[in-house]
């Protein structure tokens, strides 16, 4: 060690040992001569590549690098070490770099190699980091952009499909603005419910956001009962919107249209085959006397878009209205 005297009286401070500061170095530090022995072996390198330090000094430092890259190795290495002047570089700029554990796991590196002349010989020095978590954040980055463009294409599909059939379904100015406010508003209430690029959202969370405003402090306005099942983010948008628009009906002229009425929702997962299907049922008691529409609107447009009609079954019954939803999940 060295000794470093200080500006207090008889005080004095001893420096740390090379070996004691190459355990403090948090990336792997590997040295070795020219023909590729290693020298020297930190105890970061001892955690990156799981061999200690005895194992592996005197040995080919090819034992921590992947077979199909040790010619082209040997071969970058010897150019290197042939350099005329002292030199330090980055070992990937042409090339991916790939460091070997000891269990015969591979991982991405971050490599810069070094040369200094020590007594005439010369000492390669590579200071390794692994880049497996940043690679990792990077393709998960891209991942998010191309979830996101995608999403953003899907919603702006639905949005033209409702502006477009909300105008058919309209007979004035203000009544399509209103409507569409409230349409937006159901799809802008979903997309919240799916913060982040794969988040799915839970099935009570959507209906309780869709129907909130019309449940009571009693608690029997609106009932809801089933399983825990998570929505897939294509199938949320397209849920959400059914079920404002069932909503939206039941307020104007069904069983929320009074005190008295309610509404029911019950759902199971089925089973067939190699997919999952939610069987999703809407009961409306209470309410007015049901009569069948004069003329097709939007809800039931929407419905054959959004889940095809085999997969959707409404019924107006005298008693109340009734839907019946088979979603592949």
């Amino acid at each position: 060690m060295r000794s470093i005297q200080s500006n207090g009286p008889d005080a004095e401070f001893h420096g740390p040992s090379a070996e004691e500061l190459l355990s403090c170095i948090a990336d792997a530090v590997i040295s070795t001569d020219e023909q590729g022995k290693i020298l020297l072996f930190n105890p970061a390198a001892e955690k990156l590549f799981g061999h200690s330090a005895p194992d592996v000094l005197g040995t080919s430092i090819h034992l921590l690098i992947p077979p199909r890259f040790r010619e082209t190795h040997a071969h970058d290495v010897a150019s290197f070490g042939s350099a005329p002047s002292e030199s330090a570089r980055a070992m990937a700029g042409e090339r991916e770099v790939f460091g070997l554990r000891r269990d015969g796991t591979e991982f991405p590196a971050e490599a810069v190699l070094s040369r200094r002349f020590f007594g005439g010989q010369a000492l390669l020095t590579v200071v390794v980091r692994d880049m497996s978590y940043r690679n990792a954040l990077d393709e998960q980055r891209n991942l998010i952009a191309s979830e996101m463009a995608h999403r953003f294409k899907n919603i702006m599909a639905v949005v033209n499909a409702v502006i477009s059939l909300t105008a058919r379904s309209v007979s004035s100015v203000e009544e399509f603005r209103d409507v569409l406010e409230g349409r937006l508003r159901s799809i802008s209430r979903t997309q919240d419910a799916l913060l982040g690029p794969w988040q799915d959202v839970q099935l009570i969370e959507l209906l309780e956001l869709e129907l909130a405003p019309f449940r009571n402090d009693a608690g029997d306005r609106v009932g809801l009962h089933g399983p825990v099942v998570t929505i897939p983010p294509q199938q949320a948008v397209s849920m959400s919107l059914v079920l404002h628009e069932l909503a939206t009906n039941a307020a104007k002229y069904g069983s929320l249209s009074n005190s008295e009425g309610s509404v029911q929702l019950d759902w199971t997962v089925e089973h067939d085959g190699d997919a999952d299907y939610l069987l999703l049922d809407w009961t409306e008691t209470g309410g007015p006397r049901v009569a069948l529409p004069v003329r097709r609107g939007f809800g039931s447009d929407l419905i054959e878009r959004c889940f095809g009609p085999s997969s959707s079954v409404i019924k107006y019954n005298p008693e109340g209205l009734t839907a019946h939803f088979r979603i592949r999940l």
